[in-house]
């Protein structure tokens, strides 16, 4: 069974949860059910699925990974419906389960529907919550706001800025690729009684998932989940990042370059919807001057009489 995540950072993930000894887990959003075997592994006893669609689960292989006392229960729906919630109560009294001791969070990526996720999750999850994809803009502003909260300082980012995904094994971060696909996972520690498991994940980003290549070059997420998004390194990452305009380049991308920065400040005012309004207005920009450009040199190449 394949899972579309870096084996680097799945790994450390299935790793942390296994150490955690997990009788329970709860998972929203499980595709073919990739992450449902990595929780299997991990030796939980009961693994629930939230999703609006069950039917892409490859039920034959697992199958082939579920132990004879292990199960699988479906809970079909969405987390803010009320009808859902109450039948994930059910499938909780059903097992007997009072709270799970893991959750793990890869269903919608905007950033009301990861809040919606996490507010359902935490009076639910007694040891760890770990949520998918903190570098895509959406979600990575939810991670920062989390830093900003009691669990802050137990929150873990284990993204691969070394990664090659399967597109053709080429695309790394020296590109804003890794961004835009998503990638990662944050691990939230709930209980300090497990600050080991929360020091072997730091251990292991620090020994596997630092920058390798000399040449390194991060995406607007490495900054952004390293609260360095007004460093000069960060700076200078946009100095760099159209090289191939030189000059040009300042002038034609100004204006998405003050959206960005004056969406980072509202970030770290803690005004999320007018952050992410910010962004939205910036990739905007950036695709008008992409096309226009291109529109441009189509008239020169192609005169229209």
């Amino acid at each position: 069974m394949q899972i579309i995540q870096d084996e680097l950072e799945i790994s450390i993930t299935a790793e942390a949860v296994r150490r955690l000894k997990p009788y329970a887990i709860f998972e929203i959003g499980s595709a073919n059910g990739g992450t449902i075997a990595c929780w299997l592994r991990a030796g939980a006893t009961h693994v629930v699925s939230l999703d609006h669609d069950h039917s892409k689960l490859e039920w034959s292989a697992l199958e082939q990974v579920k132990g004879r006392d292990q199960h699988i229960h479906l809970v079909t729906g969405r987390s803010e419906d009320p009808d859902t919630i109450r039948d994930l109560d059910q499938t909780m009294k059903k097992i007997n389960v009072e709270k799970f001791d893991v959750a793990y969070i890869d269903g919608g990526h905007s950033y009301m529907w990861v809040k919606c996720d996490f507010a359902t999750c935490l009076p639910r999850v007694s040891k760890a919550i770990v949520l998918n994809d903190p570098v895509i803009v959406d979600v990575g502003l939810f991670v920062s706001e989390i830093l900003r909260t009691q669990y802050g300082a137990q929150a873990v980012s284990i993204v691969n800025p070394n990664r090659r995904l399967p597109c053709g094994g080429q695309h790394t971060c020296g590109s804003d690729y890794l961004a835009e696909t998503g990638g990662g996972n944050c691990f939230v520690l709930l209980d300090s009684q497990f600050n080991d498991v929360l020091d072997f994940v730091r251990t292991q980003v620090e020994d596997k998932l630092s920058p390798k290549e000399k040449d390194f070059e991060p995406t607007r997420s490495y900054f952004h989940q390293r609260g360095l998004a007004l460093s000069p390194e960060y700076e200078k990452y946009w100095s760099n990042l159209y090289p191939q305009y030189g000059r040009f380049y300042r002038w034609l991308y100004a204006d998405a370059m003050q959206l960005y920065r004056e969406s980072y400040a509202e970030q770290k005012r803690g005004r999320i919807e007018e952050s992410l309004y910010l962004i939205k207005q910036a990739k905007r920009v950036e695709r008008r001057w992409h096309y226009d450009l291109m529109k441009r040199i189509a008239r020169r190449v192609w005169p229209v009489d």
